[in-house]
């Protein structure tokens, strides 16, 4: 299962990979945003990242 905790990971390798500064700075929004719902318990580390993507990328639209 692909859970929030591995989609981190891979979030922080494709920033420091990616050489566009505007997809490095759509991976930065998206691992920021992950860890500021883990930190107000919105999502779990464990959580199944298909059953909660949609919650991340709204949060990332606001």
């Amino acid at each position: 299962m692909f859970n929030i905790s591995n989609a981190l990971q891979v979030a922080r390798k494709l920033y420091k990979d990616e050489r566009n500064p505007l997809v490095k700075g759509y991976y930065l929004k998206f691992g920021v945003t992950m860890k500021e719902m883990l930190e107000r318990q919105e999502i779990n580390e464990l959580d199944n990242y298909d059953e909660v993507k949609n919650k991340i990328y709204d949060e990332m639209e606001k």
